[in-house]
């Protein structure tokens, strides 16, 4: 009998998969001004969560779950919502020797970790 180390493995080529339509929404983006959406594209990945669900049912001597990957669509909205808003402040606060692009990836991702997304509420 094999001993498996994840015993609920996901589905051959799924992240891949996953991936995939991650990097085809950021090209397709019309919201994302062109020359950030190589660079956001890069961090796919990290618009990508990894949930294990479980079934209810019995099992008897079977797998009673498995690991899928899902698409964080809140973060690719906002993505496309600050990526205007940043080249502009970046573009405004840089000189032309520095590519605003690289600054604006930054600025974008620091924004996805903020407090707020993981469920703190903001004091008035």
């Amino acid at each position: 009998m094999e001993i498996m180390t994840d015993p609920y493995p996901e589905m051959p080529g799924e992240l891949e998969a996953a991936l995939a339509r991650v990097r085809a929404e950021i090209e397709s983006a019309k919201d994302i001004p062109a020359e950030l959406r190589s660079k956001i594209a890069e961090r796919a990945d990290e618009f990508i969560s990894m949930t294990m669900s479980r079934s209810s049912a019995k099992c008897h001597g079977g797998q009673s779950g498995w690991t899928s990957w899902v698409i964080r669509n809140d973060d690719l909205n906002l993505i496309q919502t600050l990526a205007p808003t940043g080249i502009a402040i970046v573009a405004y606060t840089t000189t032309a020797v520095v590519s605003p692009a690289v600054l604006v990836v930054t600025l974008i991702f620091a924004a996805l970790k903020l407090p707020l997304r993981s469920g703190a509420r903001v004091r008035a």
